[in-house]
């Protein structure tokens, strides 16, 4: 094989090289723009497409968790008191569970025997079995706490007065330095290839 046949298997190597790390390159972008940018809910689900304009992508994992929970349960109202309906909300599989969950339907404030949401912070599959029946499509804001919210960790510039201003950079801020720290992701595991 002469030096010019070399040359240019070599060229034509480095160039499928260069092809295949541009290919590499875009499919990690587009799977990491699809991992943080989009939310794939169904088009009925309305209290997970409410969820999913709002949680962390953490919680509305926990969240789609206790969802996908929901259909094995059935719901019976109970007598009621002066400001808390009742109702019993028992699995269709196993007759031996079942919790009592208490709501107020003018707020829709309210409690669940499992106490999932005073513990986690995530209402439970119990109180959203209870929403469905009542088809209640979104999430009342009590339930949805404040740490748990996708602005919850954006910056944020305070003035003289210690109020917190909101003038719009703050989420271009976010957005640079999640790209920066995705791009930093990407020559980490480049430089560990030659290592």
């Amino acid at each position: 094989m002469d030096l010019l046949h070399r040359q240019q298997i070599l060229e034509s190597v480095v160039k499928y090289e260069q092809a295949l790390k541009r290919i590499m390159g875009r499919e990690s972008d587009e799977y990491f723009e699809s991992e943080h940018k989009y939310r794939i809910v169904k088009e009925g689900e309305f209290l997970l497409k409410h969820a999913a304009k709002f949680y962390t992508r953490n919680v509305l994992n926990e969240f789609k968790d206790e969802w996908s929970k929901v259909n094995v349960y059935k719901v019976k109202e109970m007598p009621c008191d002066n400001e808390y309906h009742a109702y019993l909300v028992k699995t269709k599989l196993r007759e031996h569970e079942e919790f009592v969950v208490k709501l107020n339907l003018q707020t829709y404030k309210g409690m669940c025997e499992c106490q999932n949401f005073e513990f986690v912070g995530i209402l439970c599959q119990y109180l959203l079995k209870v929403f469905v029946r009542l088809d209640v499509d979104t999430l009342p804001d009590h339930f949805i706490l404040p740490r748990w919210r996708q602005d919850a960790n954006k910056f944020r510039i305070m003035d003289l007065k210690s109020l917190v201003t909101n003038d719009g950079k703050e989420e271009l801020e976010a957005l640079r330095l999640s790209h920066m720290c995705h791009q930093a992701n990407k020559v980490g595991l480049h430089c560990s290839i030659f290592k």
